[in-house]
């Protein structure tokens, strides 16, 4: 009986741990755990050693202090370009504060730009004569020239020129000293031919049309052939030269901008200067005998007005 109790007891003992040890399994199921503390991080678990001579033995990672050193430095700030070099597609920068249409009307209102101009011109002349006896009409001149733009005001002409003269000889005209002739002889047009300097002061009155002055220089050098009659076939052509000095005006307009221009001269020339067998008499044969003829008169004073178009370059 009493060893019957005491084996009881044991077992009762054994047991007793082991309904305490489910019951607390039990009991941490089913009641939540708390929350880890916020100041306890978690340890990182350790890493294993790299083998002797590795790659990451000999450059191990880093990656909190890079961290820490990018915190510690400051971002750099972008280089401004604008300052040192200015974009050239801003149209302040182009215009200077105007806008690209303001520039362009800007340029429109601006007379044309000449910097040369080459053309050709063609005109009236009229040349007086020194004597009765002949009378020289009003002839064609026409001719080429060149114009450098010296300054905006002041142009320099360049010009070659040639002319036809139409010669009225009275009767007689041809008479020296006592010496009468039988023939009626007439004067072939006469041949001018001149290189001249003109001097252009300009005076813009708007912007396509210009007021001139004209000073003026040329050589002229004159060809009269022989006298022609009926019977009388002798030819032989006399030259002289002389020296014109002009001073006239005009008006000069831009038909095209900077492409066309028409300029309208008008000048007065003095001659002077007048040399040459032109201006000497005449040695013919006229029925077998030894002649002279009279010389034609020199010219006296020269008006012309030329009409002229030319390409500015």
């Amino acid at each position: 009986m009493g060893l019957l109790t005491l084996m009881a007891f044991v077992r009762s003992s054994e047991a007793a741990p082991e309904d305490q040890r489910s019951e607390a399994n039990t009991s941490s199921s089913e009641s939540p755990s708390p929350p880890a503390p916020a100041t306890a991080p978690e340890k990182a678990a350790p890493e294993k050693a790299a083998p002797p001579g590795s790659a990451e033995e000999i450059a191990p990672e880093k990656p909190s202090e890079e961290a820490g050193e990018q915190a510690a430095t400051p971002p750099s700030e972008p280089e401004d370009d604008s300052v040192a070099t200015p974009n050239l597609t801003d149209t302040s920068v182009l215009t200077d504060g105007e806008s690209l249409g303001e520039q362009d009307r800007r340029k429109q209102d601006k007379p044309a730009t000449r910097w040369s101009e080459v053309g050709a011109f063609v005109g009236m002349v009229s040349r007086a004569s020194s004597s009765s006896d002949f009378k020289y009409l009003p002839g064609v001149a026409y001719g080429g020239y060149f114009r450098p733009q010296i300054t905006k005001n002041l142009g320099i002409r360049l010009m070659y020129r040639e002319e036809r003269i139409k010669v009225d000889a009275a009767p007689g005209a041809f008479d020296y000293g006592e010496e009468h002739q039988s023939l009626d002889l007439e004067q072939p047009k006469l041949k001018v031919t001149s290189l001249g300097l003109r001097i252009e002061p300009s005076f813009d009155i708007t912007r396509h049309i210009q007021l001139l002055g004209v000073l003026s220089w040329s050589w002229v050098r004159l060809v009269a052939p022989m006298p022609e009659a009926e019977d009388f076939h002798q030819r032989s052509d006399r030259s002289g030269v002389e020296l014109n000095w002009g001073l006239g005006g005009g008006v000069s307009a831009a038909l095209l901008r900077n492409w066309l221009n028409l300029s309208l001269v008008g000048a007065y020339h003095f001659v002077s200067n007048q040399t040459g067998q032109a201006y000497k008499p005449i040695q013919a044969i006229v029925d077998g005998q030894m002649t002279h003829f009279a010389p034609i008169a020199r010219p006296k004073n020269m008006v012309d007005v030329l009409f002229s178009v030319g390409l500015i370059l």
